[in-house]
């Protein structure tokens, strides 16, 4: 990764944002496609003068008491405080606070309910407040206008090393494209909350411009590097993503050219466990029992249903960390579990004061009751993605694990690893790179290489995405009863290659409402009780669209199928997507 003079011309330059959007830290690197030139891009803080490689996914938004009782949305982006001292405004003053965002786009698409007169769906931040998912779309927007030249607006001067100002801008104002990753198991929502973010930012303005990949496949674009490659036939290499939220897997045989790889030689996994649900389960574990022992502690108890330690459980854990984040002592907790987590991999014990009481916790303690159920976890998931591929745990030559939970828990991943590939060798990257470049995650380098790579995007999953095809769908239903076959002739009448999405087609037919689009039963645990018995979502639910009958025939519910319209009607003017056209990647690197 070279850095260029920065008296570099942009406006024949084709620029590309590579924004690694995490669940705890946002970072981002340009590249240039003319040159193959990466500029990692980092912030001046205008207040403190310090620069910084990585922002805190945190934003703050202050407000009276009159606005908190009209729940009213924020005026513009630049409401919004940012960063670590939106982190520190939350101690001192009354507003909303979200942190750790990430994880809550994957839940719902918001909207705003004209016969309600207020946005839905609505989350229980804690018990005394209630806020419309919107918010966190505005503030991920408010997060992501920190890369743009708005950027001061937010208290922050963005720059790119080896970039002037004057070309880093030019460059930002004329992107070619935004590059962003995702868990393989997240849903669309994901994916629809986060493009609306970007294009609200203003980064692009077409929705075909925003390119998402699944962060273990940037994970390994990213560790190019370190990886040993065969010259005469493809090395087996498993690509272990160990990240804040979620555990993501890749299974892929490294041929000697690389421009030959595609999206389909990646066999992915992934899971909602990493190291914030690590400190989850430090605080219930160890903290939590010796805090409701001390009488002089005056909080109230968490009377929230915790998960089992080391298991996924998603929902779960989301509605505990919302409730633990809005409130300054819930904060205070879940550092104090982050604190044991590091103390832990230097020392065989922590102790601490908590009141008048002593406490401590062993490594031990720590390795029996969390890190060896999410060891089991792990193994679980090795297991089933070497089914899906086919190949022995004797075949893997490489194993690169990658991620900050990864180094946590280095000992132990590393006792499970070569146990099970015994062939295999594991690396743990220790990159020599310059300072700069080393202060970017490598899933960020990864998504910039991307552009290198462009066999390796899914394109079929970007331009036919479950909301695209699920609208298509309901505006050619007819209302009669038909056959698959008829279905499929109307979609190829309206330009669409029912070949390649036909199993999603008859998801849909027999009744699959896609993820998100309305929040399910096992989204409902984050909701507020008005938006969980939300009576539109009700209506929609209640009766399924479609039928099909003992001959293979589809029966449509005419009603259902209007109101399902009318309200995909009432989303879609709420946000910048229209999903009116699949979102073709448009770009010369596909020609």
């Amino acid at each position: 990764m070279s850095v260029a003079s920065s008296n570099l011309k942009t406006n024949k330059n084709r620029w590309y944002l590579a924004i690694d959007f995490g669940t705890v830290e946002l970072c981002a690197l340009l590249f240039n496609q003319n040159l193959g030139e990466q500029y990692p891009i980092y912030w001046n803080d205008l207040e403190s003068k310090q620069d910084l490689y990585r922002l805190k996914v945190a934003a703050f938004y202050a407000f009276t008491q009159k606005e908190e009782q009209k729940e009213k949305s924020p005026k513009s982006r630049s409401s919004f405080i940012i960063g670590q001292k939106a982190i520190d405004h939350s101690e001192t003053e009354k507003g909303i606070f979200i942190q750790s965002l990430k994880p809550y786009l994957n839940i719902a698409v918001s909207y705003y309910s004209s016969s309600q007169g207020q946005w839905q769906p609505k989350l229980q931040q804690s018990p005394e407040r209630v806020m419309p998912t919107y918010w966190l779309q505005k503030a991920t927007q408010a997060l992501l206008t920190a890369l743009t030249p708005n950027s001061d607006k937010m208290g922050l001067t963005v720059k790119g090393v080896g970039l002037s100002q004057e070309a880093l801008f030019q460059a930002l104002n004329n992107l070619e494209g935004v590059i962003l990753s995702y868990p393989h198991s997240w849903s669309e929502t994901y994916r629809f909350n986060l493009r609306e973010a970007v294009l609200g930012a203003k980064l692009v303005h077409k929705p075909e411009q925003i390119i998402f990949i699944e962060e273990a496949i940037a994970s390994l674009l990213g560790h190019l590097s370190v990886l040993e490659q065969s010259q005469k036939e493809p090395k087996p290499t498993l690509m272990m993503e160990l990240g804040a939220s979620s555990t993501n897997l890749a299974l892929v045989n490294i041929p000697e050219n690389l421009d030959s790889l595609t999206h389909q030689d990646f066999t992915l996994e992934s899971f909602a466990y990493g190291g914030l649900s690590i400190d989850l389960d430090i605080l219930y574990q160890f903290i939590y029992p010796q805090w409701v022992k001390n009488p002089q502690q005056q909080m109230m108890t968490l009377e929230m249903d915790f998960p089992s330690p080391g298991i996924p459980d998603p929902l779960k854990r989301d509605t505990v960390f919302l409730r633990l984040q809005s409130y300054p002592v819930g904060r205070s907790l879940l550092q104090a579990a982050q604190l044991v987590k590091f103390v832990l991999q230097k020392r065989e014990k922590f102790t601490s004061q908590l009141g008048e009481q002593k406490w401590g916790v062993t490594r031990q303690e720590l390795t029996e009751k969390i890190i060896n159920p999410y060891l089991n976890q792990i193994n679980l998931s090795l297991n089933h993605l070497l089914a899906k591929k086919g190949q022995s745990n004797q075949e893997i030559e490489q194993i690169i694990c990658s991620g900050g939970t990864s180094i946590l828990m280095k000992e132990s991943l590393s006792f499970l690893l070569e146990q099970k590939f015994s062939n295999a060798k594991i690396i743990y990257p220790n990159f020599t790179e310059s300072e700069a470049e080393n202060k970017v995650s490598r899933v960020a380098v990864g998504l910039s290489s991307l552009i290198l790579f462009p066999k390796i995007i899914d394109n079929l999953n970007q331009q036919y995405n479950d909301y695209f095809l699920f609208i298509e769908l309901l505006k050619i239903l007819p209302k009669y009863m038909f056959a698959f076959a008829d279905i499929k002739e109307k979609l190829i009448a309206r330009g669409i290659n029912t070949g390649v999405c036909e199993k999603k087609l008859l998801e849909f037919l027999q009744g699959k409402i896609p993820e998100g689009l309305i929040p399910s039963d096992k989204n409902c645990l984050c909701l507020a009780e008005y938006s969980q018995n939300n009576c539109e979502y009700e209506g929609l639910l209640k009766i399924p669209f479609c039928t099909i009958d003992s001959q293979g025939y589809y029966n449509p519910d005419v009603e259902q199928c209007q109101k399902l319209r009318q309200y995909l009607g009432q989303v879609l003017s709420s946000h910048k997507q229209q999903l009116s056209e699949p979102l073709t990647l448009n770009l010369p690197i596909f020609s």
